[in-house]
Parts: C-alpha cells; structure tokens; sequence
C-alpha cells in the first residue's frame, strides 16, 4: 500500500501528532520527556484491529480513521519507513550511515492455550508484518522472549521488555522503532557552555555549533529551525521565548509550524548552537494512558467484550509501557523506542536573512518524515545532561 493510495495518511499524521503532544504536556516541566509517537500509535492501531463496539470508535477516534482506511494508512506509512530499513546492529558501527536508517517492526506474542483468533493474526502479519510466536507465560522463557526481542530490534538501546507478563496474560503487542541518521551538515565539535534549567539554575554542559542554511520561522515568539538530515528526514527544534514553556505547544501548533516550515522553499542562515543530547526514558501503564484520553476513558473502554475481535471473551489492557532513547551529538542522531501492549483475560478490574538561535535553555524538538510530517520522535528536554 503506497501514501497515494491511502486515503487517510494525513488524518493519521494529525492523530499521531496530537498524542506525541499531549504526553509533552502531560509532564512537569523539570522532566526531560522523549518518545515515539508513532511507535504508540502503531502499537494501537495493531490492538484496534480486534476492537469492536465502543471501543472501536474510541479507537479510531484517537488513531484518526477508522477500519479500512486506518489499516492502509499505517501499512502505508511502515511501508515508506521500510524502504529504509537495516540491520540495527549497524547503530553501533563507528559513523552513522550516510543514507538514513530506519528500521520498524511489529510482534505479537500470545499464550500458547488462549484461543486469539486466526483472523486477528492474520490481520497483523499481512498489514503490519507481524510475526506471532506462541508461549507459556508463566515461564520465565515468556519473559526472555519479550525482552530478547526488544533488544534486538533497537540495537541494544533499550535492553528489555517493559513488560511483565502474568498468568492471566493473554498476548503482548510490540512495537520498535530505530533511528540512525546523520545530518546534512555536521556540527563542530562540541565545546562546554551555559544551558539555563526550567528554575533558573545556570549549568555547563557540551554546546555544538554551526552555521546552517535551514527552513526558519517564529511562531508565538518561538524560534524554529528544520534540520535536515542527509535525505528524507528532519529534526526541528523548537526554542520558546524565556519566560514561555517548551512543552505547552498543542497539535494545532505543531501542525502551523510544520505548514511554516514547508510552505515556501526559502531558507535562512541559523548561527546555531545546542546541546549534545543523551536522553531517556518510561512510562508505565498510569501514566500513559492517562494522556491517551481524559480520565482514562480509553483504558475503561478497552475492557470487556470490546475486543471480541482479538478473542471471544472478557479482556482488559493490562499494561502498557513505552521506552525511548535519543542521542543526538556533532554528527546526527541515534533514537529508538518500543511500545508494549499487554491484553489479559479480566479476573480484576523564506528570507534569506541571517539569524541567532542559542538552543541555551528548555526546549522541544521532533523528528518527521519530511514526506509525510509523521512525528517519528518527540522530546521535551529541560536538562540536556
């Protein structure tokens, strides 16, 4: 399935941009905040597949289209991904590869005397490239499996599974996402200077800069700079006025500023400077879907009948967990996350002018497919250390 022939990619861009936003605003200000929002909303659109009823509506709601058109839609945006694919052991050669690296890549583990529908599996391999392997969860070798998987398809950036099966699970959906890339135009190398915290505390920490011819605008007082890497992908970086939040900008705003950068061709000349990036982190099962939707309307949608889909019986979500890296130094980007969904049987309930931009104190990037605008990576950083 091609982006031309999926009607519904840019409803899916906007759906994946808003969840990437809300989870930004969801937390404290001192926080550093990195994930993948399109590793959540793949990991979803996987479980939507079983969905039915009111959960399917809520489903389709928070992923932006609904039956047909969201299954092409994401199929259509891991196929364009997959054309830059690779080995991701490659994350660790000694330079970044001079075309992009993307790898993505869906599993479903089910317990091996649950009864999850044929259909349902099917539906996974065949429009997300999901490969099924059957386990015991009691075992330890449930746990193994997660967790070796995991690894291996983030390169070893995140080492094991977020989750932690029970007897009563009955499937986990994974889902990975891999970036190397390195930029159009490397940095210099990184020299220490002043980065200001979210309470005024003034640190050291290494500073890269360059000149860069780039797209750059101002939005809400903001200064934003597209980075380009070598081909097909970018990261902008969002540097809000001092006394304004890095992490306050909503999907609307996200969505004028990706419309401000790509409106013209015109670029300016950014004397730049940022910090060197060695960001991680998690989010548990509370925490995520409380930003998923409000009051956790979502989490007690999905429970129940509503994914008789999956299996004909009463099932709830009994973990999610999403993990992110993001190293970002002179010579580009390395990131990886992983999405995990646990399903259980319920037994509980242009000018081309020059400009300044000292990325000096908090603020947000996101790393798109410039194609396509979908938000691969987003991060709020309040402390670059």
């Amino acid at each position: 399935m091609s982006l031309e022939e999926a009607t519904s990619v840019d409803d899916v861009v906007r759906a994946t941009t808003e969840i990437g936003a809300a989870a930004l605003q969801f937390h404290d200000a001192e926080e550093n905040v990195v994930l993948s929002p399109a590793s959540i909303a793949m990991a979803f659109a996987m479980l939507a597949e079983g969905a039915e009823a009111e959960a399917a509506e809520e489903l389709d709601g928070f992923l932006g289209a609904s039956q047909d058109e969201r299954t092409q839609a994401f199929s259509a945006l891991q196929a364009t991904l997959a054309q830059y694919d690779g080995d991701p052991a490659s994350i660790h050669d000694e330079e970044l590869p001079e075309r992009p690296m993307v790898h993505m890549a869906n599993h479903t583990v089910v317990r091996n005397d649950g009864d999850v529908k044929a259909t349902y599996l099917d539906t996974l391999a065949k429009h997300y490239d999901a490969g099924v392997q059957e386990v015991d969860f009691s075992s330890d070798t449930a746990q193994r499996i997660l967790d070796e998987w995991a690894n291996h398809h983030t390169g070893g950036l995140i080492e094991e599974s977020g989750v932690e099966p029970t007897e009563k699970t009955l499937m986990v959906l994974q889902n990975a996402i891999l970036m190397a890339a390195a930029w159009a135009a490397p940095f210099e190398t990184a020299q220490p200077g002043d980065f200001t915290l979210p309470g005024g505390k003034l640190i050291q920490t290494d500073i890269m800069e360059q000149i860069v011819t780039a797209q750059y605008t101002e939005y809400q007082n903001a200064q934003i700079v597209r980075l380009p890497y070598t081909e097909s992908f970018a990261m902008d970086i969002v540097l809000p006025a001092e006394a304004q939040s890095a992490r306050s900008l909503s999907a609307a705003d996200w969505e004028q500023i990706s419309q401000r950068l790509t409106r013209e061709n015109a670029t300016t000349q950014v004397d730049l400077s940022m910090p060197v990036m060695d960001l991680s982190s998690s989010r548990e099962t509370t925490d995520l879907l409380r930003f998923l939707s409000d009051d956790q309307g979502l989490a007690q949608t999905l429970a129940g009948n509503s994914l008789d889909g999956i299996m004909e019986s009463d099932l709830w979500i009994e973990s999610v967990n999403h993990q992110a890296v993001l190293q970002v130094d002179e010579a580009g980007t390395v990131a990886a996350a992983v999405t995990e969904i646990g399903v259980a049987e319920i037994s509980a309930p242009v000018v081309e002018d020059s400009v300044e931009m000292h990325v000096d104190r908090p603020f947000a990037l996101r790393i798109v497919h410039t194609e396509t605008e979908w938000p691969l990576f987003m991060a709020a950083v309040s402390d670059p250390r």
